[in-house]
């Protein structure tokens, strides 16, 4: 239960208020930590991550697993402590405190428990015949997923080829490029070759195809383990640790069957630069690079031709929240 407070209570600091990284001091959202029928103030952004990051760490310590004691640790459609860790390493990291982010990444990276369970998806769960067989979703990496009932009825009309042009999500091959570089020799990636597919003659986003009676159906990513490599490699980019940045950003292109490694030899903007990149390519359809351009402060988002400011990034607060909530 706090690790789920916790969560929420990001969720939303994230989505309602500025980011901390450009003002910690503004006004963000009430962070309710009981039952009563009064209203909660508003926190500030720093007092709200300060609160979250208070809730995960002592959910994590509680969910730490205990010797002769049964726990349940693996079950990515609840909170556990390998979760809540992940979490703890996104909560950090938007924080701006990269050395704890980084604690809490290795965390998860190195557990014995995740190595175990947690695998790198392979070719064996994307090339079957079957295409109602793929793993699109690299389901073994998640750490936290939620399941949502009737999926295709949120998907069909917008990630299939139905005829409506109002509708219709497909990328133009000049942007699909710009993301996937396929044309620079990274076309055997299975974010790319997996990830989309062609209905009619453009390409769709495939990730959420449902099938019927389909291994993989109803879920939706919600921290995935490579996040936690993109997390450890920014932190240490901030520590001018190259080497082992680049090392954590080659161990997800090798799982995502891309054969020619980054070289030790960038720069700390070459590095930050390839993360961005591998967020593109990994979370599309998650949401997560909204929230990679509003903790970067990005001030034009690729591909849109609006000027990306706390007009874009944050949500106005909802009209009962003003109302009876005094919010601001």
């Amino acid at each position: 239960a706090l690790g789920l407070r916790g969560f929420l209570h990001f969720e939303l600091l994230r989505i309602f208020a500025p980011a901390y990284t450009l003002n910690p001091s503004a006004l963000a959202i009430p962070y309710v930590t009981e039952y009563s029928p009064s209203v909660t103030p508003q926190s500030t952004v720093e007092e709200a991550i300060n609160l979250v990051i208070r809730d995960l760490e002592e959910a994590e310590a509680l969910l730490q697993p205990k010797e002769g004691v049964m726990t349940l640790t693996h079950s990515s459609y609840r909170l556990t402590y390998v979760s809540v860790n992940a979490i703890l390493a996104r909560a950090y990291q938007w924080k701006g405190d990269m050395e704890n982010a980084l604690r809490c990444a290795r965390a998860v990276i190195n557990d014995p428990f995740v190595v175990a369970n947690y695998r790198w998806v392979d070719g064996s769960y994307l090339n079957s015949a079957e295409k109602v067989y793929w793993d699109r979703l690299f389901s073994m990496e998640l750490l936290f997923r939620l399941n949502v009932l009737n999926m295709d009825e949120n998907t069909n009309a917008y990630f299939r080829n139905t005829g409506d042009e109002t509708q219709k999500l497909s990328p133009s091959s000049e942007k699909w490029n710009d993301i996937y570089e396929f044309t620079s020799g990274y076309g055997t990636d299975w974010r790319y070759s997996k990830h989309w597919e062609y209905d009619g003659n453009d390409p769709y986003f495939a990730k959420y195809w449902q099938y019927n009676g389909g291994r993989y159906n109803d879920q939706v990513p919600v921290v995935r383990k490579s996040e936690m490599y993109y997390i450890a490699a920014e932190a240490l980019v901030s520590k001018d640790s190259i080497a082992q940045a680049v090392a954590y950003l080659n161990e997800v292109r090798t799982n995502r069957n891309i054969s020619n490694p980054l070289q030790e030899n960038l720069s700390a903007a070459d590095v930050q630069n390839e993360i961005y990149k591998e967020y593109r390519k990994e979370m599309v359809g998650e949401g997560q690079l909204f929230f990679y351009y509003k903790r970067m402060g990005y001030t034009s988002i690729p591909g849109s031709a609006v000027s990306a400011s706390d007009n874009v990034y944050v949500l106005p607060m909802p009209d009962n929240e003003i109302e009876f909530g005094n919010r601001q």
